[in-house]
């Protein structure tokens, strides 16, 4: 073989090199593979929506107990906190401060806290049951 012709081989199959890099992703694909692809992204385009979807519901469907005694307590909270004061300057006294204010000592009392004041809630009640 002369060099023309070796020549003339090499150039045909750059030609074929040349086509064959010019097909994009898409075109290199065969059709099972571009099957699969579009089933793969529908797929995860459908759990991508449904999780979407679980998430929403999940936000919107909050329950508030609004049982007497979950009322009750908000209402204690609320009044045992000091809203005049600013939480970022003073956060105890934020949320402590209404009660604190409620509350006077007896004279016979050197310290009240909110423990001592549920153990004496406690034990008229059982007092009264019993």
């Amino acid at each position: 073989m002369d060099f023309t012709m070796r020549f003339f081989k090499a150039d045909e199959n750059t030609d074929q090199e040349a086509i064959i890099k010019k097909r994009n992703f898409w075109q290199r694909r065969s059709e099972m593979e571009k099957i699969l692809l579009a089933v793969t992204g529908i797929l995860l385009l459908l759990v991508i929506i449904l999780f979407v979807i679980s998430m929403i519901r999940s936000h919107s469907d909050k329950e508030y107990c609004t049982t007497p005694a979950c009322v009750t307590i908000a209402a204690n909270v609320i009044n045992f906190m000091d809203q005049s004061v600013n939480p970022c300057d003073d956060f105890y006294q934020y949320a402590c401060g209404g009660w604190i204010k409620a509350k006077t000592l007896e004279d016979n009392e050197r310290v009240w806290d909110r423990n001592q004041e549920l153990t004496l809630r406690n034990y008229y009640i059982l007092k009264y049951v019993l």
